[in-house]
């Protein structure tokens, strides 16, 4: 290039591009948080279905492992340290589903957070279109719920499934419920 030829490509180090060819932005736009106990073996699939269902979108997951004797936070460090994307916070002597959410999401700046489970009960391809719709109507808070239009059991166990019908059941309450709907 000689010089009176300008380029059109600025390298302001503002991106890093990952093996897979995908580009990051120093931004991050959604966290995903994946409370963990003994999912070693689900790891990878769980990583693999965001890397496809969040294409376009700047993410991150972050595992928050209570301390699986099983080699889950061995195994989240390995693919850590291949793919900046991926985190994990190895909880030590704390257990529990609510607080290790609460972790993950403090330990986060993306102004959007999703929460969904290590063992693959959730459907990550529903991600963009949660996001999507809290961006679009400025809300606090979307809800996932199995019972909504186009939501399912999946591939539970009848005993499973009956256990979660008996507790909706029990508490008279459901997603629509609580904010005030039908």
């Amino acid at each position: 290039m000689n010089s009176r030829q300008v380029s059109t490509e600025v390298d302001d180090g503002s991106a890093e591009v990952m093996a897979d060819g995908t580009k990051l932005e120093r931004e991050i736009e959604l966290a995903v948080i994946v409370p963990s106990f003994n999912e070693r073996e689900n790891v990878s699939a769980v990583v693999s279905g965001l890397k496809t269902a969040l294409t376009g979108i700047q993410w991150e997951v972050i595992f928050v492992d209570d301390n699986s004797l099983d080699g889950t936070a061995d195994r989240i460090r390995e693919m850590a340290s291949t793919d900046r994307r991926i985190r994990v916070l190895d909880r030590i002597g704390r257990r529990g589903l609510s607080l290790a959410c609460i972790e993950g999401m403090l330990a986060t700046p993306a102004p959007y957070i999703a929460v969904i489970d290590g063992d693959m009960q959730h459907d990550e391809r529903i991600l963009p279109s949660m996001l999507d719709y809290n961006k679009a109507n400025r809300l606090d808070l979307v809800v996932g719920s199995r019972r909504a239009t186009g939501g399912s059991m999946g591939q539970f166990a009848d005993d499973r499934v009956w256990l979660s019908n008996l507790g909706s059941r029990i508490s008279r309450c459901t997603v629509e419920d609580a904010r005030g709907g039908n």
